[in-house]
């Protein structure tokens, strides 16, 4: 008798097992693929917008980040953090959440560009940047780049301007997932345009989307979407520490 409860018992556990671990997007699209940014932007080049190498970092540096999400606000830390050019030097981070002025689902590189400086002009404008000569301003906008390619995929363009006013700028690693998918969730999104009437992307993002559909985590569903990285390793990838771009 103890011996069927075992075996019961162990045919229960299986099944809410295989239930648990049950992942409808991957059953029906399998995993997504990652694409690289240079081979998703193969004219694209990392570094600061003026060129030229980049000495190593000698006095205390304050960063102030445009976002307040915990997972920017990690990445952020961490490309500090791990860039050699800042290894002997003491960071002190802050954070204050600004508006990036673009669609909630911005599309396309320009305007994740777009959406990345427009956090950090608005950070001047509000005066929240900290008192003091040596700040660096970071700020992540992701977008999905979406119209000329048939997986469409999610990048974060990261914008860092550094204290002397010199923009340095990268895009991460994409996240691509199935076409089927991302028409579902911008079908029935409000576009939303510019003050010049320049489309930016959608008023829904596609996190929400996949949330309400899949049961996702909206706001970092790359591993359940069988990315193998979740938002704050997708940002890492721009950095390489043999040639940082900041």
């Amino acid at each position: 008798m103890k011996k069927l409860i075992k075996i019961l018992s162990l045919i229960v556990s299986m099944i809410f097992s295989a239930s648990a671990e049950e992942n409808f997007y991957i059953d029906e699209y399998g995993s997504a693929a990652l694409v690289s940014a240079k081979e998703a932007y193969p004219d694209f080049h990392p570094g600061p917008c003026a060129g030229g190498e980049l000495p190593r970092v000698l006095d205390k540096v304050a960063v102030v980040i445009a976002s307040e999400k915990q997972i920017k606000i990690d990445a952020v830390v961490k490309l500090f953090e791990n860039n050699p050019r800042f290894t002997h030097v003491e960071i002190i981070f802050f954070s204050t959440n600004v508006s990036s002025d673009i669609a909630d689902q911005p599309i396309g590189i320009a305007n994740g560009r777009m959406g990345a400086r427009n956090r950090i002009n608005n950070i001047k404008k509000g005066g929240d940047l900290p008192k003091r000569d040596d700040a660096y301003v970071c700020a992540i906008e992701n977008y999905f780049e979406a119209e000329t390619t048939s997986a469409p995929r999610d990048h974060a363009y990261v914008v860092i301007q550094g204290p002397d006013g010199q923009f340095f700028e990268a895009v991460s690693v994409g996240v691509a997932i199935a076409r089927a998918v991302y028409d579902d969730a911008t079908k029935d999104a409000e576009p939303v345009m510019s003050d010049e009437g320049l489309f930016t992307g959608y008023s829904k993002t596609i996190g929400s989307y996949l949330e309400e559909r899949y049961e996702f985590c909206g706001s970092d569903w790359f591993r359940e979407v069988g990315a193998g990285i979740d938002r704050k390793d997708q940002i890492l990838t721009t950095l390489d520490v043999e040639n940082p771009w900041f």
